[in-house]
């Protein structure tokens, strides 16, 4: 396939252009620096005990299939989490690696003492989320997640792991 010089873009990581398919030693570097950072993240979720979820972001908290639920307040956008005890199959597992359907997907996994916490969030790019304070922050347009809505996903969310750790019928 002939060269096309439609292909050179400029390079984010060194700012020379170059054809996107050519590795640079600021790309490496700046892969490498970002797969450290993901790969450190993942282990302090797995492994480092935090008391969750945190009260002061709490909004509601129940059992729902055996398991215990919880709705709080993210960063922009209402979360909702089902904690699995220690022996569940999904105990100690990164979210990528639970098969759970939920509105977006799991986003979140974090061992606390009483076990082990996964969770989704409704900061989607189809979902309502903002920071506005006063009149000030940012907005984006999308479905508005309540209260309400958040604690029935996540108890489908619950009846999902419930029924992979055989918590259902119990």
């Amino acid at each position: 396939m002939p060269f096309d010089d439609t292909d050179l873009r400029m390079c984010p990581f060194c700012r020379q252009h170059h054809g996107l398919e050519l590795e640079c030693e600021g790309q490496k570097k700046s892969f490498e620096k970002l797969r450290q950072k993901t790969e450190e993240h993942k282990r302090r979720s797995l492994e480092e005990e935090i008391p969750w979820p945190r009260p002061d972001h709490t909004l509601k908290v129940w059992e729902a299939h055996g398991l215990q639920c919880a709705v709080c307040r993210g960063g922009v956008a209402l979360c909702g989490y089902v904690r699995v005890p220690v022996g569940h199959p999904a105990y100690g597992k990164h979210y990528d690696d639970v098969d759970v359907r939920v509105h977006g997907g799991i986003t979140f996994c974090q061992k606390s003492p009483d076990g082990f916490w996964l969770g989704f969030d409704c900061g989607h790019c189809d979902d309502w989320w903002g920071l506005v304070e006063n009149g000030h922050g940012m907005e984006h347009p999308g479905k508005i997640w309540t209260v309400d809505d958040v604690a029935k996903e996540t108890e489908r969310m619950a009846e999902q792991l419930a029924k992979m750790g055989g918590q259902l019928g119990k």
